[in-house]
């Protein structure tokens, strides 16, 4: 999906201090923009702790619509810790879905010039933007997603997938790591998961 490609470099192309050590909490994509968008990237929310922006490309074949929410700052990551690890665990483990390599990530950041370091140390941890991308480019129908995410997936990590009620969550051995809703284009405005 080289749209989400197209979309993370234009933010990336921002070179903001606060997005060292920072990830991402939530991912509203849409395939077409909302007649009200604007081309380029508009800061919505500005704090200390929390960053929300709108990415916009309106002319094909890249248009689409994306809105960010960040947690910044290294301490984004240690605070998913809060809860000890055994009380988050779910019984069941669901559908395999991938496991992403380092490789992989290594390769998207270069090519979305994304220099946040939390995805080149090791263990790195998956871009969401990554995530959107292989989410769209096996579901080419999804004309919306939106992605939750709870705690950081990491490279090497088997990320399977929990069908619920108004989308599917994903989790590794038990943790869950994200949640998404898609709706399909065309003549369905079914949600699918």
């Amino acid at each position: 999906m080289e749209s989400v490609l197209h979309l993370a470099r234009m933010m990336a192309e921002l070179h903001l201090a606060e997005y060292e050590g920072a990830r991402i909490a939530k991912i509203s994509w849409r395939k077409e923009p909302r007649p009200e968008a604007e081309y380029g990237v508009h800061f919505q929310k500005h704090g200390n702790r929390f960053l929300k922006m709108a990415c916009c490309e309106t002319k094909k074949p890249l248009m689409g619509e994306i809105s960010v929410s960040l947690i910044l700052g290294k301490e984004g990551v240690e605070k998913s810790q809060r809860v000890p690890k055994k009380e988050r665990m779910l019984k069941n483990t669901g559908t395999t879905w991938r496991c992403f390599s380092y490789a992989e990530v290594l390769s998207f950041v270069a090519a979305a010039g994304d220099e946040n370091s939390i995805h080149r140390q090791e263990p790195a941890i998956v871009p969401g933007m990554l995530i959107l991308q292989k989410l769209l480019t096996e579901r080419p129908m999804t004309r919306q997603v939106e992605i939750r995410f709870f705690h950081p997936l990491y490279c090497g990590e088997e990320l399977h997938f929990l069908p619920e009620k108004d989308g599917c969550l994903a989790v590794v051995k038990g943790e869950r790591k994200f949640f998404y809703r898609l709706w399909k284009s065309e003549c369905s405005d079914a949600r699918h998961g």
